[in-house]
C-alpha cells in the first residue's frame, strides 16, 4: 500500500507518510517523522500527510487512535512569486486528502518536531487525551509536550 492510501488506511502503521507537489501528484513516501522532515526541498512548495497515532495506555487496556496530519511546506528558498502555489495547493490537497485531523504550516525542519505537531493535535482534539503520540520512528509522552508559542 502506498501514498495517500497508505497514510489513511485503517491498518497502516504510525509514521506512514506521503508527499505531493502543489498539483496533487505524489512525489514520495516513507515512514517516520525524521525521514519526512528530511524529504522536504528548501526551494519547493510541497504538501505531506503523516499518520500519527494517539496512544492511550491505561492499567488494563491500550487504545490507539490514528490521526492524519497535513503539512503545508513552503521552503525558505522559495521565490515570492512561487509562494502563490501554496495557496492554490492547499485547495487541491484538501479535495484530494479528505479526513485530516489538522494542518501544520512549515518552512523549516524546526517546525516539524514531535512536540510542535503534538501541540497542534492536542488543540484540535477532543476532551479525551492520549498518553502519548506515536510518529513511527519515535513517540512523545503527553507529559513532555510543551507549547513553546505561549
Amino acid at each position: 500500500m502506498s501514498g495517500w492510501k497508505g497514510c489513511s488506511d485503517q491498518g497502516s502503521p504510525a509514521g506512514q507518510w506521503v508527499t505531493s507537489d502543489s498539483s496533487g501528484a505524489e512525489t514520495g513516501e516513507g515512514n517516520g517523522l525524521a525521514s519526512l522532515a528530511a524529504s522536504f526541498d528548501e526551494a519547493s512548495v510541497q504538501f505531506a500527510a503523516i499518520r500519527v497515532c494517539g496512544v492511550d495506555k491505561q492499567e488494563n487496556v491500550t487504545s490507539t487512535r490514528p490521526k492524519v496530519v497535513r503539512i503545508n511546506w513552503v521552503g525558505p528558498k522559495v521565490p515570492a512569486m512561487k509562494k502563490m502555489q501554496a495557496l492554490q495547493g492547499k485547495g487541491v490537497m484538501s479535495e484530494l486528502w479528505k479526513g485530516t485531523a489538522c494542518e501544520v504550516d512549515a518552512s523549516s525542519a524546526e517546525d516539524l518536531t514531535m512536540n510542535s505537531i503534538s501541540v497542534i493535535l492536542l488543540a484540535s482534539g477532543g476532551a479525551h487525551k492520549p498518553t502519548e503520540y506515536d510518529f513511527g520512528d519515535g513517540s512523545i509522552p503527553l507529559s513532555e509536550v510543551k507549547n513553546t508559542a505561549e
